[in-house]
Protein backbone atom coordinates (compact mmCIF):
# COMPACT_ATOMS: atom_id res chain seq x y z
CA UNK A 1 0.00 0.00 0.00
CA UNK A 2 1.48 3.34 -1.00
CA UNK A 3 2.12 5.68 1.87
CA UNK A 4 -0.96 8.69 0.08
CA UNK A 5 -3.43 5.50 0.16
CA UNK A 6 -2.53 4.31 3.52
CA UNK A 7 -2.50 7.93 5.07
CA UNK A 8 -5.93 8.33 3.81
CA UNK A 9 -7.34 5.21 5.00
CA UNK A 10 -5.80 6.02 8.38
CA UNK A 11 -7.48 9.44 8.13
CA UNK A 12 -11.05 8.35 6.97
CA UNK A 13 -10.88 5.43 10.04
CA UNK A 14 -10.07 8.13 12.42
CA UNK A 15 -12.79 10.08 11.22
CA UNK A 16 -15.49 7.11 11.22
CA UNK A 17 -14.40 6.02 14.43
CA UNK A 18 -14.80 9.84 15.54
CA UNK A 19 -18.38 10.40 14.23
CA UNK A 20 -19.59 6.91 15.73
CA UNK A 21 -18.31 8.94 18.77
CA UNK A 22 -15.63 6.45 19.79
CA UNK A 23 -13.23 8.33 22.34
CA UNK A 24 -9.46 8.97 22.77
CA UNK A 25 -8.42 7.30 19.90
CA UNK A 26 -4.64 6.80 19.58
CA UNK A 27 -3.48 5.88 16.40
CA UNK A 28 0.37 4.14 16.66
CA UNK A 29 2.57 3.42 14.00
CA UNK A 30 4.22 0.33 14.83
CA UNK A 31 5.99 -0.19 11.55
CA UNK A 32 9.46 0.08 12.96
CA UNK A 33 9.24 -2.53 15.92
CA UNK A 34 6.28 -4.70 15.08
CA UNK A 35 6.91 -7.20 11.68
CA UNK A 36 2.80 -8.47 11.66
CA UNK A 37 1.48 -4.53 11.68
CA UNK A 38 1.65 -1.35 10.35
CA UNK A 39 -0.55 0.45 13.01
CA UNK A 40 -2.52 -0.17 16.01
CA UNK A 41 -5.84 1.52 16.71
CA UNK A 42 -6.99 2.57 20.16
CA UNK A 43 -10.20 3.63 21.20
CA UNK A 44 -12.86 3.44 23.92
CA UNK A 45 -16.54 2.80 23.57
CA UNK A 46 -18.99 4.06 26.51
CA UNK A 47 -20.73 1.06 26.77
CA UNK A 48 -20.91 -2.77 25.46
CA UNK A 49 -23.32 -2.07 23.24
CA UNK A 50 -21.25 1.02 21.96
CA UNK A 51 -18.27 -0.90 21.87
CA UNK A 52 -19.95 -3.49 19.33
CA UNK A 53 -21.67 -0.73 17.17
CA UNK A 54 -18.39 0.63 16.50
CA UNK A 55 -16.68 -2.85 15.58
CA UNK A 56 -19.04 -3.67 13.29
CA UNK A 57 -18.97 0.13 11.39
CA UNK A 58 -15.04 -0.77 11.55
CA UNK A 59 -15.75 -4.36 10.20
CA UNK A 60 -18.07 -3.09 7.78
CA UNK A 61 -15.14 0.26 6.60
CA UNK A 62 -12.01 -3.01 6.30
CA UNK A 63 -14.23 -5.15 3.54
CA UNK A 64 -15.46 -1.75 1.93
CA UNK A 65 -12.06 -0.54 1.43
CA UNK A 66 -10.58 -3.92 0.47
CA UNK A 67 -7.62 -4.21 2.86
CA UNK A 68 -5.19 -6.47 1.55
CA UNK A 69 -4.62 -8.71 4.80
CA UNK A 70 -8.57 -8.64 5.77
CA UNK A 71 -9.70 -11.44 6.63
CA UNK A 72 -13.51 -10.97 8.19
CA UNK A 73 -13.77 -13.86 11.16
CA UNK A 74 -17.23 -14.33 12.39
CA UNK A 75 -15.86 -15.23 15.57
CA UNK A 76 -15.27 -12.03 16.70
CA UNK A 77 -16.66 -11.78 20.20
CA UNK A 78 -18.38 -8.64 19.88
CA UNK A 79 -19.54 -8.89 23.47
CA UNK A 80 -16.53 -8.26 25.16
CA UNK A 81 -14.75 -5.29 27.10
CA UNK A 82 -12.11 -5.54 24.90
CA UNK A 83 -12.64 -6.20 20.59
CA UNK A 84 -9.70 -6.46 18.67
CA UNK A 85 -10.21 -6.15 14.97
CA UNK A 86 -7.38 -7.37 12.86
CA UNK A 87 -6.70 -5.78 9.51
CA UNK A 88 -3.64 -6.75 8.74
CA UNK A 89 -1.87 -3.98 8.27
CA UNK A 90 -3.94 -2.38 10.73
CA UNK A 91 -5.06 -3.24 14.28
CA UNK A 92 -8.32 -1.56 16.05
CA UNK A 93 -8.74 -2.53 19.90
CA UNK A 94 -12.12 -1.14 20.95
CA UNK A 95 -12.23 -0.94 24.82
CA UNK A 96 -14.41 0.00 27.05
CA UNK A 97 -12.74 2.62 29.39
CA UNK A 98 -11.95 0.71 32.64
CA UNK A 99 -10.02 -2.49 30.68
CA UNK A 100 -8.10 0.08 28.31
CA UNK A 101 -6.79 1.97 31.71
CA UNK A 102 -6.09 -1.42 32.90
CA UNK A 103 -4.29 -3.03 29.76
CA UNK A 104 -2.99 0.52 28.87
CA UNK A 105 -1.77 -0.63 25.57
CA UNK A 106 0.05 2.67 24.45
CA UNK A 107 2.23 2.22 26.89
CA UNK A 108 3.61 -1.17 25.53
CA UNK A 109 3.85 0.42 22.28
CA UNK A 110 5.66 3.63 23.31
CA UNK A 111 8.36 3.26 21.30
CA UNK A 112 5.97 3.30 18.38
CA UNK A 113 5.49 6.88 16.73
CA UNK A 114 2.13 8.52 17.66
CA UNK A 115 0.29 9.20 14.22
CA UNK A 116 -3.40 10.85 15.77
CA UNK A 117 -3.56 11.35 19.61
CA UNK A 118 -5.80 13.73 20.76
CA UNK A 119 -5.65 15.15 24.55
CA UNK A 120 -6.95 12.14 26.46
CA UNK A 121 -10.21 13.18 28.57
CA UNK A 122 -10.50 12.42 32.11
Amino acid sequence: MSDEIEEKIIKDLVELIDSKKGEDIAVIDVKEILPVTNYVFVVTANSSVHAHSLAKYIISFFVENSLKNFLHNKSIDLNNPWILIDGGDIIVNVFLKETREFYNLEKLYFKGSDVYKPAMKN
